[in-house]
């Protein structure tokens, strides 16, 4: 079925039209905002009436664009590849391997629900992700594309029996999939308030001046008002107004980091084939990801001071991916238990008993560094003004103390552990992370030994993989000699396939 589905070229689902001309209607939108700013604001453009006929112009313009981009888009699969042909000026007919496909994702709107339609992209090791688009797919090509992922083209059965049909359909039913994680809303706030709420505060603080910014260009007037009521505000209230300033933005950080691990992460479900996971999450946009196990590269997890309270990690599994497609190459999943992260490792990795094998951490001198560029140069580099006011100098005393406590903290958490198969990493700061992968699947190795490193017996080792990199930094030269001797042979004398 799935070979009779894609084997000839097939064009997106006609009940998606809608929703496409509403996605480039979106795009549009973010691009041309700005420019159509001025037939709202400007009071000539106002009285002219420019502003119906602009948009139903753009409306029009739209609506061929997306009938063209309709007709001349197609895929299927032939010989092995995944084949993609769109454009109507500019015709492109992409050739993907089966292979290089890292995963089919599939996400589904509120309306693409309604319409029981997905959008699906289709992630490879090669290009960029929004390259692989499909807007509209039905479910049966969506399970079609999936099989293509993960067994290839069907051969041709061989002839069984009745009673070996009912046991083989009975025993694939079994081990058809298994729940392994369900997060329920308590789950949810946990993660929401574990969340680094910092740095979600000033993102939200960014897009917000960005906005303002974009505004301020075409409505000069009304925005330098603004700011006038907004300065004399400041000038009445005195301290007031910077504690009232700080609590708001502490709660926007808190209520953002909660909106957003709900809308990101509502009823995250991870269930476990016998060749791969699969994801499900969200609340307005409903998010499938299905990861062949052979394909992760790389399993990362971490927790904070706040999830360790919880008793919870996150976990990233990180899969093959160019540059430009090197985000959507992880696949994050918050709130797994400790029990929960051991399973999928051994599930990806198989047993491995890291415990018994030595810890080797990186030399405390390592430390030197770190606080030498990353502490003290930037406190000294603002010199001048130092002299102009002295009491300036309070912040680079505050801060050549929090990066000494910060850097003591990231050399005593770092080493890491290597079985004749495997190795995981110890790293973090405030909180910790563990990096594991597989030594088969290392790409090339690089060895450094700056003149300070040799004078004091030490090197750093950078290993890569599909995924990304890997640092091991300031070990004894000895350990970094036989760990780089050792990962080369094992790379050249293994016959396994890494993707």
């Amino acid at each position: 079925m799935s070979e009779q589905l894609l084997s000839q070229p097939t064009r997106q689902e006609i009940r998606g039209f809608v929703l496409i001309l509403l996605f480039e209607a979106v795009q549009k939108i973010r691009l041309l905002w700005p420019a159509l700013l001025p037939f709202f604001f400007n009071e000539k453009f106002k009285a002219a009436g420019y502003l119906p006929w602009v948009l139903l112009g753009i409306l029009v313009l739209l609506v061929v664009h997306v009938v063209l981009f309709y007709l001349n888009f197609s895929y299927w699969v032939a010989d092995a590849q995944f084949i993609l042909k769109k454009g109507y000026i500019k015709r492109k007919v992409l050739h993907i391997p089966l292979e290089r496909i890292q995963n089919v994702s599939a996400n589904q709107n509120l309306l693409q629900r309604l319409f029981r339609i997905y959008t699906v992209e289709v992630d490879t090791a090669g290009s960029a992700q929004k390259e692989l688009k499909i807007y509209s797919v039905n479910e049966e090509q969506l399970k079609a594309l999936r099989h293509f992922l993960q067994e290839g083209p069907q051969v041709q059965p061989v002839e069984t029996s009745e009673q070996e049909t009912k046991e083989a359909s009975s025993e694939e039913k079994q081990t058809a999939s298994s729940p392994i994680l369900q997060l329920s809303p308590l789950d949810l706030l946990k993660i929401g308030v574990s969340q680094n709420h910092l740095r979600t505060g000033f993102i939200v603080a960014a897009v917000i001046y960005n906005f303002f910014y974009q505004v301020e260009e075409v409505a000069q007037e009304q925005t330098e008002r603004l700011a006038a009521e907004v300065s004399g505000l400041i000038g009445s209230s005195g301290l007031w107004y910077w504690v009232i300033l700080i609590l708001f933005f502490v709660v926007l950080s808190f209520v953002s980091s909660l909106v957003i691990t709900v809308v990101k992460y509502y009823e995250l479900k991870l269930t476990k084939s016998p060749s791969a996971y699969e994801i499900k999450s969200g609340l307005f946009t409903r998010r499938e990801v299905q990861i062949p196990l052979t394909k992760i590269q790389q399993i990362n997890w971490q927790t904070n001071p706040f999830q360790k309270l919880f008793g919870i990690h996150k976990l990233r599994l990180k899969q093959a991916a160019s540059i430009e497609s090197i985000k959507s190459s992880v696949t994050d999943i918050p709130g797994v238990l400790e029990k929960h992260t051991a399973l999928i490792r051994v599930s990806v990795f198989g047993e491995q008993d890291f415990a018994s094998c030595p810890k080797v951490a990186t030399d405390p001198r390592y430390f030197r560094v770190l606080w030498s560029f990353g502490g003290l140069l930037p406190a000294i580099a603002p010199l001048y003004f130092y002299i102009q006011d002295p009491s300036l100098l309070l912040w680079p005393a505050l801060w050549l103390v929090g990066t000494f406590v910060y850097f003591k903290l990231m050399v005593r958490k770092r080493y890491f552990r290597c079985t004749p198969s495997q190795l995981l990493i110890n790293k973090g700061a405030i909180g910790t992370e563990w990096q594991q992968f597989e030594l088969f699947k290392t790409q090339s190795v690089e060895y450094r030994q700056s003149i300070f490193q040799k004078r004091l017996n030490l090197a750093s080792l950078k290993i890569y993989n599909a995924s990304g990199s890997l640092s091991i930094p300031y070990i004894p030269v000895d350990q970094a000699d036989a760990l780089h001797a050792y990962l080369l042979e094992h790379v050249e004398q293994s016959f396994e396939s890494w993707m």
